[in-house]
């Protein structure tokens, strides 16, 4: 996909398509929920952030009750970025599913998601064992 993009004249990491999904999901986020949401420290949300601004995908706004507090907005071309990356989505299923059956793929989504389980179960038990 990120080729696709680079094509587009989009070049960032994909370690920031995290940001710009939560952002296409909710608009206008502080940077620590962002952090919080993607699981990363706040030097890798700040490096992440400085990429995406620049490549004008985002800008950061202060809000005028509390100067201290920035939210992260899209810009236009960060909205637009959504349209392209949802017709590669589109593409890349189409693609998919012409190749598998649909027994197939609901096998593929059965075992993925009991997979998923095991492993969500297995590292709460680990946890538990932790303490």
């Amino acid at each position: 996909m990120l080729q696709t993009l680079k094509k587009q004249g989009y070049d960032f990491p994909s370690s920031c398509i995290g940001i710009l999904a939560d952002l296409w999901s909710k608009d206008g986020q502080q940077q620590k929920d962002l952090g919080t949401s993607l699981i990363k420290t706040k030097s890798s949300i700040n490096k992440m952030l400085a990429i995406l601004i620049e490549e004008d995908l985002i800008v950061k706004k202060g809000v005028s009750s509390d100067k201290r507090s920035k939210y992260i907005f899209l810009t236009q071309k960060g909205k637009d970025l959504r349209k392209v990356v949802n017709q590669h989505h589109t593409s890349v299923n189409n693609k998919l599913l012409q190749k598998f059956t649909k027994e197939e793929i609901q096998l593929s989504k059965k075992v993925l998601s009991e997979c998923y389980d095991f492993l969500i179960k297995n590292e709460n038990e680990q946890s538990i064992n932790d303490k």
